[in-house]
């Protein structure tokens, strides 16, 4: 969200945004992406319920299933009740000109369309996830899904213009909706920001030394998995020793789970698993790396990581199915994807990918650079600020306010 916050702002609009504080029982935060913010950019703070029950997990544990059984549409639906009393203090003196919220916390859409109702500002809605369309029907209970039924009906009703980053998701969720939704809604690929300038970016074109792989992020355990991408280094490996010559990092969440198979593989030498770390330290992993890895959770998904990815310029390999909007913008901007389950294409991909490495003649072509560069964020915010500046009209064009 900052990232997108800050990239509306240098598109003319004075931002305003409302978050919730970094106490959660169940979310880790970073603290550290609210630094640096300028400071016409104000920032309201609104504690988030289960944020109380951070020092009781137990009772934690037993209220997040006392929720789905009471068929709460979001664990995070009671930051509604919290955030309201203070976005209408704010509002009180403060008289902005559209709203724009940003999933994939559903809850904020929530908020977003309850200000509308009060406020009758037009709203736009930025979808990084699908909700009431996702395949995975075990994660929520049937009641909890006739919630999500019914809001996400309501969300499509009140709101004014629709932001997807991933057009099959788009498809999935709009062909339960008139066509008149459809025409509300926009294709907007997530972005990439400029590196900050105190990160040193390698840049090597190898000739000696070992290919060094990271992939930062998660894996989603039994929905997404590295297993092919290992079976064929261990298929590489048993060719020829990768000692010295190939290094695979991946750090972040749920990542120690896959050490088994590492082990199993023999390829303790040559895959290293960490633990999450803060965005900062993730980002330097991934400047000090040669090669990035990309894997969405299914089809449907469009990776942060993969835009992330972008700004440090590196070549990268996919694992993402053939029909999907990963292997789109990956090809577009001439990146080697694999489907995950093949470990005989990775291994042919991975043998390929080496011998450039080895041979010298390591990074992206002129043609994938200039791909990549139409997607930074400035050239997407441009898109969702023209919307937004066709929802305002004339109503107050010397204040172009956002919350």
């Amino acid at each position: 969200m900052r990232m997108w916050a800050l990239a509306i702002r240098r598109q003319g609009w004075r931002v305003t945004v409302l978050t919730t504080t970094d106490q959660h029982w169940n979310l880790k935060s970073d603290p550290g992406l609210l630094k640096d913010l300028p400071e016409d950019m104000e920032v309201l703070r609104a504690p988030s319920p289960e944020a109380w029950l951070r020092r009781t997990p137990k009772l934690g544990a037993a209220v997040f299933k006392l929720s789905a059984l009471c068929g709460l549409a979001d664990w995070h639906s009671g930051w509604k009740t919290m955030s309201m009393p203070r976005i209408r203090q704010w509002l009180q003196v403060n008289k902005p000109d559209i709203i724009y919220s940003r999933q994939p916390k559903h809850v904020s859409a929530l908020v977003a369309m309850q200000i509308k109702k009060e406020t009758g500002l037009p709203w736009v809605a930025h979808w990084s996830d699908m909700w009431a369309s996702l395949p995975y029907r075990e994660r929520h209970t049937a009641r909890q899904w006739k919630s999500i039924d019914r809001l996400e009906a309501q969300e499509m009703q009140a709101v004014d213009a629709l932001f997807f980053v991933a057009q099959r998701a788009a498809d999935l969720t709009l062909a339960r909706y008139s066509p008149e939704v459809r025409q509300k809604t926009t294709l907007i690929r997530h972005g990439y920001e400029t590196k900050p300038a105190e990160l040193t970016n390698v840049i090597r074109s190898g000739g000696s030394g070992a290919l060094q792989m990271v992939h930062a992020g998660a894996f989603y355990p039994g929905i997404s998995s590295p297993k092919g991408l290992f079976q064929a280094l261990a298929s590489l490996h048993q060719e020829r020793s990768l000692v010295g010559r190939f290094a695979l990092h991946c750090v972040g969440p749920d990542t120690l789970e896959l050490q088994p198979l590492v082990s199993s593989l023999g390829l303790d030498k040559i895959i290293t698993l960490e633990p999450m770390v803060p965005f900062k330290e993730a980002q330097a992993r991934v400047a000090g790396a040669d090669l990035l890895l990309v894997v969405p959770y299914d089809s449907t998904a469009m990776p942060t990581k993969l835009f992330e990815y972008m700004a440090f310029q590196k070549p990268m390999l996919g694992l993402a199915l053939e029909d999907s909007d990963t292997t789109d913008v990956m090809k577009h901007c001439g990146l080697p994807v694999v489907r995950p389950e093949d470990s005989e294409g990775i291994a042919t991909v991975m043998r390929g990918l080496l011998q450039q490495w080895e041979s010298g003649t390591w990074g992206l072509s002129p043609s994938s650079l200039e791909a990549i560069e139409g997607y930074h964020v400035d050239h997407q915010a441009a898109v969702v600020s023209e919307v937004m500046h066709r929802l305002v009209g004339q109503r107050m064009p010397s204040a172009n306010t956002l919350v």
